[in-house]
């Protein structure tokens, strides 16, 4: 039916001069679906530091020979045995800033109902993946000094006994000559294998090592349990859960644990805040990324403090706040862990 000519509309009511007459009609939620989880960093015990710099003691036995032996009576020559390396890190002093105007807490606004807390709040969830970030990074530590920022060492930096390196690419560690963790040579990025990742578990148990979880970009453990589900390594089940019919399994798709050869369990842990890295190809952008093997039991992040969030001083129509974490890794045991380095994150997961 038509209206008369004469009536007033929803238009009129929009053309009104300055804005319209109509009262906007906003959903008062804030839509987020920034990843705020941290699924490799919730894995590792914590602990405290009392000063920038710290340390601690890793040691290991000889390994065994057939040497063991002697005549009875007979005179003993005593041997020394390793006392450990003492190795350190320092710490890092992670923050964020909050700054809100007056008018800007005062005013009303869609989804929350003070500025101040839904700005507070978001900086809080951006320290903790900042800091996942950084543990499990390549980043060397770094010596704080009054004018140079501490940094600690991520796990990347650390590792140095069992790894895998692109062509060029090589591990450095703790330098004994300087107290700095220093970062791995980057190499020529390659596709991850299964064989890659075979090779260090057998590594690592040859040194006493029991690593439980794989941690890797997600690109790379998807692709991991594609060839994982599609491998003579897959098993499918025989029945449903309740044991009745094989008809009514349904296939996960998926594989986020495996058995190795040596009789323990590795999960495999997608992390969204690893960041990529510049591997050595000639190209300048972040082209690579790593696959740590780790046993959380020997890796810590401990903390000078925890998060605090400070009021600061203003000096203008505004509040300050501050949000800051002291915190480190303390890797009690390198040897414990692996590490596959320069991986091409969406290449193809082979069997070699």
């Amino acid at each position: 039916m038509s209206q008369p000519s004469d009536s007033l509309q929803f238009a009129d009511l929009t053309s009104v001069s300055v804005g319209g007459l109509l009262n906007e009609d906003v959903l008062q939620k804030m839509n987020d679906i920034s990843p705020r989880d941290t699924p490799a960093l919730d894995l590792l015990g914590g602990g405290t530091i009392s000063n920038p710099y710290f340390t601690w003691v890793q040691d290991s036995l000889t390994a065994p020979t057939f040497a063991s032996k002697a005549v009875d009576g007979g005179s003993f020559a005593p041997t020394t045995a390793s006392s450990g390396a003492r190795v350190g890190n320092w710490a890092q002093l992670s923050e964020y800033g909050v700054n809100v105007g007056d008018m800007a807490e005062a005013s009303s606004t869609i989804g929350r109902s003070s500025e101040l807390a839904y700005q507070t709040t978001k900086r809080l969830a951006e320290l903790e993946t900042n800091i996942e970030a950084s543990v499990f990074s390549n980043l060397p530590s770094i010596a704080g000094t009054t004018s140079v920022a501490g940094q600690a060492a991520g796990l990347g930096a650390w590792i140095e006994t069992n790894t895998s390196h692109g062509s060029g690419g090589s591990a450095n560690g703790f330098n004994t000559s300087t107290s700095i963790v220093d970062a791995p040579t980057p190499g020529t990025s390659r596709a991850l294998t299964w064989a890659l990742i075979s090779a260090r578990i057998e590594a690592g148990y040859l040194l006493g090592a029991k690593p439980t979880h794989l941690v890797s970009r997600p690109e790379v453990t998807k692709r991991l349990g594609q060839y994982l589900i599609g491998s003579d390594f897959f098993v499918a089940p025989v029945a449903n859960v309740a044991g009745d019919r094989t008809t009514d399994v349904v296939p996960s798709g998926y594989i986020d644990m495996f058995k190795t050869d040596f009789g323990w369990i590795m999960k495999i842990i997608p992390s969204r805040n690893m960041q990529n890295v510049d591997s050595a190809d000639t190209n300048s952008t972040a082209d690579a990324t790593m696959l740590f093997g780790i046993d959380p039991q020997w890796i810590e992040v401990p903390q000078m403090w925890g998060t605090r969030i400070k009021a600061l001083s203003a000096d203008g129509h505004y509040t300050r706040r501050m949000i800051q974490r002291c915190w480190s890794v303390r890797m009690l045991l390198e040897k414990a862990h692996f590490a596959i380095f320069d991986l091409q994150p969406t290449a193809t997961v082979a069997a070699s």
